[in-house]
């Protein structure tokens, strides 16, 4: 029995065409389904060739066709070929690339939602609009730990699903009818989060830190700049002093 079975489906690179002038309207019919089934070539691997295993028997098929040559490959490489499901998972959290991104809404248990909104000029902040500015280099960093630095070190299959998310933060984008939308939760323990996306019934665990910005109050996200004003704009200065006053003009 083999160790190990691999099933590759391709098109077929060509058609067998039958130019027999007998063949009836059920041949050519039969020959024409037959242009646009997939091929299939297994490789099967079997047992070590020598004790320490450092090599293994395998054969090469195609379609039904058993394998008639029989070779050896590396023990390195039938390991490559031995993947779980997991680890051909993509661990992003999101396959959106963040040049696409035109919508964040974040809502957090027991801190105000917050959205904020990207076009050429930069970001700024949506309905419900706080007080004051974004700052695009906070913002920046917000969607750097989110869509490209965060990724999954495992997964977890057994998510508590009817307990309420600590966090919701829907991504919306360029070219999606749909935005993506990710529900954060607590792991059994303090280092990591939960994080599903839209339907999936498996979460990315993820580690606290990748994803403590979220949890930041709005405020920690203002521009710090005080007036947007350039030196060349400005006519006179003045600095009132607990004494006085001081003028000084600019030209």
């Amino acid at each position: 029995k083999p160790q190990l079975t691999l099933s590759v489906w391709t098109s077929p690179a060509s058609a067998k065409t039958d130019t027999n002038a007998n063949n009836g309207p059920a041949d050519a019919a039969e020959t024409e389904k037959g242009k646009d089934q997939p091929m299939a070539t297994t490789l099967r691997i079997g047992g070590p060739d020598d004790f320490a295993g450092s090599s293994f028997f395998a054969t090469l098929s195609r379609e039904d066709e058993p394998g008639t040559a029989v070779f050896t490959i590396a023990r390195s490489d039938k390991e490559n070929l031995e993947q779980s499901v997991d680890n051909l998972r993509d661990p992003r959290l999101t396959p959106i690339d963040r040049g696409d991104i035109r919508e964040l809404t974040f809502n957090r248990r027991n801190r105000s939602t917050f959205k904020l909104l990207h076009s050429s000029d930069g970001w700024k902040f949506g309905e419900p609009t706080p007080p004051y500015d974004v700052d695009d280099a906070e913002a920046n960093k917000l969607v750097d730990a989110l869509i490209e630095k965060s990724q999954a070190e495992s997964y977890e299959t057994n998510v508590q699903t009817g307990e309420e998310p600590i966090a919701t933060v829907t991504i919306a984008a360029i070219g999606r009818p749909e935005p993506d939308i990710l529900k954060i939760r607590t792991d059994d323990n303090s280092t990591h989060y939960l994080v599903q996306r839209n339907h999936e019934t498996t979460a990315y665990r993820v580690p606290v830190d990748e994803l403590k910005l979220i949890f930041e109050p709005t405020l920690a996200f203002r521009s710090r700049r005080v007036l947007d004003l350039t030196a060349d704009k400005v006519h006179h200065l003045v600095i009132q002093w607990p004494d006085g006053s001081r003028t000084t003009e600019t030209h």
